[in-house]
């Protein structure tokens, strides 16, 4: 038995316990794992299926609440799904499900997770959980959140209505796609350090082969190029995922090169990279401007003296519910097949 079947069942009794107790509520996503014996992400991942089926509901900043044994009433549920295994530890998605998350309850409508799609499809192609739920009409439309193969967004759509939200990869003649500018990004960092006198720059990522990482950096290469900077090979630095590694990675790029400005990518590692600068002796803007296209807020701007490049995160997940609710019950209709968002620049 999957571990999330397991977790379910145990927090089904659980449910029944607190009900004959005459409790309210359930303890806290991190109590409960902890009880359980399992992940927090998959606790998330119970809950949401716990209230698309009507035994609790969810409210941000207040906890999770029992519904009654004589409440039937089922609202519209819909199915965010993803390639990989989802951890709460992970900010960018976990920024996804939260807001995702949010817009639903304003809408009173309830969300079921599918995560590590590629696994599941590749063990299980005919007959796992997402499609059954599909089949059998408890899933009224699907939110991609992450990249897939295009053999599962096909399936999908021909299924029930489906929008790819921070994806302009999707398959595009039947999926949806609501995302940033990401060309516009990269052009909007470069637009402002060469405003601010720089000619000395570099590019970091975690990863180059992320599709949005060569599209932002393109950005960036085309806007130094019309002001008579060139943006070689060795002024990109790939960080990796590692932050044991991070740190030499960093030190040794910057450290005696020259560079006064630089144009972080969208990563959740931030915080390891500026340390990293900290503890290489190289200061934060005195020594080195940057620029970081992401979802930012006030505190890590101050914290770090940060210039962001806003991608619009919360947008996306706004407009993409929105897109997908208004999609017919059969097919993905006329909509338009890519909703590109303009990035917006926030100033330290």
């Amino acid at each position: 038995m999957l571990k999330s079947e397991t977790a379910k069942r145990k927090l089904l009794n659980l449910v029944e316990e607190c009900r004959n107790s005459g409790a309210t509520r359930l303890p806290a996503e991190r109590s409960l794992a902890a009880r359980l014996g399992c992940s927090r992400s998959t606790i998330v991942k119970v809950l949401n299926d716990l209230e698309s089926e009507g035994f609790v509901e969810r409210r941000i900043g207040s906890g999770t609440y029992l519904r009654s044994a004589g409440e039937t009433a089922r609202r519209t549920c819909i199915a965010v799904v993803m390639r990989g295994v989802f951890y709460r530890s992970d900010e960018h998605f976990r920024k996804l499900m939260d807001e995702i998350s949010r817009l639903a309850r304003e809408r009173d409508i309830a969300i079921r997770l599918f995560d590590d799609l590629r696994a599941t499809f590749s063990r299980d192609p005919e007959n796992n959980a997402l499609l059954k739920a599909l089949e059998k009409g408890e899933i009224r439309g699907v939110l991609i959140i992450s990249r897939l193969p295009l053999s599962i967004t096909s399936r999908l759509c021909a299924l029930a209505p489906t929008v790819a939200v921070n994806n302009i990869f999707g398959d595009g003649s039947e999926v949806p796609c609501v995302s940033c500018d990401y060309f516009r990004t990269g052009f909007l960092a470069g637009k402002y350090l060469l405003g601010r006198g720089h000619r000395k720059m570099a590019f970091v990522t975690d990863d180059l082969t992320h599709p949005e990482s060569s599209v932002e950096l393109s950005g960036f290469q085309a806007v130094l190029e019309t002001g008579g900077v060139t943006l070689s090979e060795c002024d990109v630095l790939e960080t990796r995922q590692n932050p044991e590694t991070m740190k030499e990675r960093v030190i040794a790029f910057f450290r005696n090169t020259g560079y006064t400005a630089c144009f972080v990518r969208n990563s959740a590692r931030i915080a390891n990279m500026m340390l990293a600068l900290e503890s290489g002796g190289i200061r934060c803007p005195e020594d080195l401007e940057i620029v970081v296209s992401g979802n930012y807020d006030a505190y890590v701007r101050r914290q770090w003296r940060l210039a962001v490049i806003d991608t619009r995160l919360d947008d996306m997940c706004r407009i993409g519910l929105e897109r997908l609710c208004s999609l017919p019950e059969t097919g993905n209709g006329r909509s338009p097949n890519l909703t590109l968002l303009t990035p917006q620049f926030v100033e330290q």
